[in-house]
């Protein structure tokens, strides 16, 4: 029966050509499905990023089909929405809270 030492001494000792992250340029970094070459760091990084984006697409897709018909009905073209849309930043989206409170005469209203 094998050990823990001895497999962890086989596993170490194989020998595999050092590859550079894409990202950032670390080694070891393994040549993953989509052709990218990551180390673990920015591969865990990609796929947090990659969940965080379809998690705001869900959230947003309903929301966002309601405000572009409503526009859209109101004369604005796509394209002019697509503009908007770009105009937002997350400092933009981040301030509206505090402003809604504010109108609202609640908590940071004068």
């Amino acid at each position: 029966m094998t050990t823990n030492h001895q497999t962890t001494d086989s596993l170490t000792s194989l020998t595999v050509p050092a590859a550079r992250c894409d990202a950032c340029g670390a080694v070891p970094a393994l040549d993953l499905p989509g052709g990218y070459l990551e180390c673990p760091r920015c591969h865990a990084r990609r796929v947090m990023l990659q969940g965080a984006q379809a998690h705001l697409a869900a959230e947003l897709a309903p929301l966002l089909g309601i405000w572009a018909q409503h526009w859209q009905a109101a004369g604005l073209t796509e394209r002019q929405l697509t503009d908007v849309l770009e105009l937002m930043s997350l400092t933009d989206l981040a301030a509206q809270p505090e402003a809604a409170t504010a109108a609202e005469g609640g908590e940071g209203s004068e």
